[in-house]
């Protein structure tokens, strides 16, 4: 279409122009697209000399980059070596052990109450620890605190707590209840007498394997607990259900230098408290049932109490009374 156009185009100048004109554009287009043609040679020939450049170009690269992959290396088939010993751990010593000390028996703390200081042990059940002690083996007293701790060392036990039980006569027997490894030694007293422990109402504290409890005696007498492995009867009872004693009164100058106790926290928690200053029994009882809690609690003794809590840096060794009642663990 192209070419057909370029020769109307020709005849119509050769109309106009003449001949000779003609043949003069005839040959400068001749000219032209043999020029055309040499420059298209000479560009297809460039383009095949790159081409033949490139290739051989990526061709050295390739082989360069193939030098540069290690060969693989087979699997090796000769037996495993053994690995290098490994150095034995250093020996424990006393310094790089555990220093988690074992778990008190109990807790003990000094409180003020209204001007008055007390010191407290308190025991969670079961504890079997918890013991109650009366007389050796051969049936003679232990009468003290000390004897009662060299008596526990001499088989192989340290002393961590102790104080006395329930009141007893001048033989140092028990004056009401009293049990030890789940047999009766002393009977119930329910009989009526002067004293304190006569105070009635007055009261038992007993241990089982798993609680402790606070029963007035003649409520202990027609539901005695069973497989009661411990129990000291004594008066008059502190604190019953929460409430004091009928006759203590707020105010009075009954006091006495020292007064022990025993007070119940839950039924398988245990407190233990001496005064440290003269005070009534009043003031006693409140101390339990208001400072510490304890809606029951019993009269231990008075100026005759000891306790031995090396906890509070209190050692009392001394003392001549009946039974103990005492707490003691392994000697290291």
């Amino acid at each position: 279409m192209r070419d057909a156009l370029t020769y109307i185009v020709v005849l119509l100048l050769g109309a106009a122009l003449g001949t000779g004109a003609t043949l003069l554009f005839v040959q400068q287009r001749e000219d032209s697209r043999a020029t055309c043609e040499e420059h298209g040679r000479r560009c297809e020939e460039r383009v095949q000399e790159l081409e033949r450049s490139l290739l051989a170009g990526m061709d050295q690269r390739l082989e360069q980059l193939a030098r540069r992959i290690p060969e693989p290396v087979p699997p090796s088939t000769s037996p495993t070596e053994p690995t290098a010993p490994t150095a034995p751990a250093a020996p424990t010593t006393p310094a790089a052990r555990s220093t988690t000390a074992p778990k008190p028996p109990g807790t003990a703390r000094r409180t003020t109450y209204k001007g008055n200081t007390y010191d407290t042990y308190e025991v969670t059940l079961p504890q079997p620890r918890l013991r109650f002690f009366l007389q050796r083996p051969d049936g003679t007293p232990l009468s003290s605190l000390g004897n009662l701790r060299d008596w526990l060392e001499s088989r192989g036990q340290r002393l961590v707590f102790a104080t006395n039980a329930g009141m007893f006569t001048p033989a140092r027997t028990p004056v009401g209840l009293y049990v030890e490894e789940g047999r009766e030694l002393v009977s119930l007293n329910t009989r009526e007498d002067s004293g304190n422990f006569f105070l009635k109402p007055n009261a038992v504290f007993f241990l089982t394997e798993t609680q402790a409890g606070i029963l007035e005696s003649h409520v202990y007498k027609s539901r005695a607990p069973e497989k009661v492995l411990y129990a000291t009867q004594s008066g008059p009872a502190l604190v019953l259900q929460g409430k004091l004693h009928p006759s203590f009164r707020e105010g009075s100058k009954n006091r006495a230098d020292r007064r022990s106790g025993v007070g119940l926290l839950a039924p398988n928690k245990v407190v233990f408290a001496i005064a440290n200053q003269p005070v009534n029994l009043h003031e006693f009882a409140s101390f339990f049932r208001d400072e510490l809690g304890c809606q029951d609690a019993l009269y231990l003794d008075g100026v005759v109490s000891r306790m031995y809590l090396p906890a509070l840096g209190r050692e009392e060794l001394d003392g001549d009374f009946g039974a103990m009642m005492a707490i003691s663990e392994p000697a290291e």
